[in-house]
């Protein structure tokens, strides 16, 4: 475990190594998510199976720490990164918000981990497996982001699948492939003679995986907003689907961006979100809305606010002034 060091809680990420165990490199995985502000948890999978119930750098060989782990069963992997995720959110430098990443072995461990933990906010996977059945992607309650490279076919045969799969139980999932970059690019695109499509790779999955975080540990904005203004861009979609998706009573007026999505619309016709769409290309996105709040004539019920929306639009706060007014 590493903490960072900064003045208030931290969340906390639960880091599942690869088939070679908790080795050093698996551990500086961990000092950087330390060092970028996050308490990162990495526990040893094989810890006391090695030689004299050592751990895994009690083993001769990588070889024989990978036959190691994949004797493991599955129950007891359960059982420990359970036992895991309660004693990292127990922490009093912990503020209680807890995602799961892992790589290769550990990427297929997300998967499943994510199965079975309510709570995540975010489940990282690096070139890893899903499960093939329905009953078990339903159960997830997070978004997943997937990293994959270009020349990993073993990997990515299956990421079709895994989409549809994910569509069908009304799960999101956001998968990425890097370009030229094989499996494994977080770990041999940072040695000395990496593929550049490899340091590219890890350069940017280090970059998503940063942001994805930041994103996730945010507090969750209140559920008692009275407006939501969206605009739904392609890269912002996933993120307005899953606040609706799980929480539809965070607004009763909705207004929608000219170019949202059939998807978005449909999931928001609910009586919970009432909506109206501005479809002026000419005007301004938040021009359009502040027209919608002020005009009054868009919205069965009438409006919380008829002042002008904020003139910083994308300062998502909920102030004294404009409360109940939430700008994308």
């Amino acid at each position: 475990m590493v903490f960072p060091e900064v003045k208030e809680k931290a969340a906390a990420v639960l880091f599942i190594h690869e088939n070679k165990g908790l080795n050093d490199w698996a551990r500086s995985v961990a000092d950087q998510l330390a060092e970028a502000g996050y308490i990162a948890i990495a526990p040893d999978m094989i810890s006391g199976m090695g030689p004299e119930k050592g751990n895994t750098d009690s083993f001769k060989s990588v070889d024989d720490a990978t036959k190691a782990i994949y004797k493991l069963e599955a129950a007891g992997v359960s059982a420990d990164l359970g036992a895991v995720a309660e004693a990292v959110l127990a922490l009093p430098a912990c503020n209680g918000k807890l995602s799961v990443a892992g790589f290769c072995w550990g990427g297929t461990q997300t998967w499943e981990f994510a199965t079975r933990r309510k709570g995540l906010t975010a489940a990282c996977v690096f070139f890893g497996s899903a499960p093939k059945d329905e009953d078990s992607l339903a159960l997830i309650d997070c978004t997943v982001y997937g990293f994959y490279g270009e020349s990993d076919n073993r990997i990515n045969a299956g990421l079709g699948e895994t989409t549809e799969l994910m569509k069908k139980v009304d799960r999101l999932y956001e998968p990425v492939i890097y370009a030229g970059a094989g499996h494994g690019f977080m770990r041999a695109g940072e040695a000395a003679d990496a593929l550049k499509e490899n340091k590219q790779a890890r350069k940017d999955g280090w970059k998503r995986w940063k942001g994805i975080l930041v994103k996730s540990s945010q507090d969750s904005k209140p559920t008692d907003l009275d407006a939501i203004a969206l605009e739904s861009t392609p890269g912002d979609r996933a993120r307005w689907e899953e606040l609706f998706r799980h929480r539809p009573q965070a607004a009763r007026i909705v207004v929608l961006h000219d170019k949202a999505s059939d998807e978005l619309r449909t999931l928001i016709a609910q009586p919970e979100a009432y909506w109206a769409l501005l479809t002026d290309p000419e005007t301004s996105f938040v021009d359009r809305a502040a027209a919608a709040y002020q005009g009054g004539n868009y919205f069965p019920y009438g409006l919380v606010q008829k002042q002008p929306l904020p003139s910083t639009a994308l300062d998502r706060s909920c102030n004294s002034t404009h409360r109940g007014i939430w700008i994308a």
